[in-house]
């Protein structure tokens, strides 16, 4: 029998984790209407691709992009995330950018958040992560937008 180091079973439930909550995400957007790559790769303006778990687009490819991505941890998120996503998003400019937390965040992290316009949406399991989404999507002149 092998033994599976801590580090490699550690990012075995990540991945997992990550599974699934992005899948009934992705598929909550799409019937919303969204066209949702999960993952994605977006180029951005300085021609570096970036990564994200999910992006909505609605109508053309190039406009309309909503990026999420989801954070997993055992205790309160740490700023990195909030750091590393700003990065990417600051070089392909989404119309919304969202960071899926669980369970929960630190203050420091909501300031951050709020200070590069990255919405955090704090859940316990994927059935609370849409249903923020839910609360977020709304409907004008007969269009779905994330907001």
């Amino acid at each position: 029998m092998t033994k599976v180091s801590e580090k490699r079973r550690t990012e075995l439930y990540r991945r997992h984790t990550m599974q699934f909550m992005t899948v009934p995400i992705k598929e909550f957007l799409e019937a919303k209407g969204f066209h949702v790559d999960e993952p994605a790769v977006i180029k951005g303006k300085s021609g570096v691709e970036h990564k994200f778990d999910i992006a909505a687009y609605k109508g053309d490819i190039t406009r309309n992009v909503t990026v999420i991505d989801v954070a997993t941890f055992t205790k309160d998120m740490p700023e990195q995330p909030v750091i590393a996503m700003f990065a990417k998003i600051i070089d392909i400019s989404p119309d919304k950018a969202y960071l899926i937390v669980i369970p929960k965040t630190t203050e420091n992290s909501k300031k951050l958040a709020k200070l590069y316009d990255i919405e955090i949406i704090a859940a316990k399991n994927q059935k609370e992560a849409i249903e923020a989404l839910e609360e977020r999507t709304t409907y004008t002149s007969g269009k779905i937008k994330i907001n």
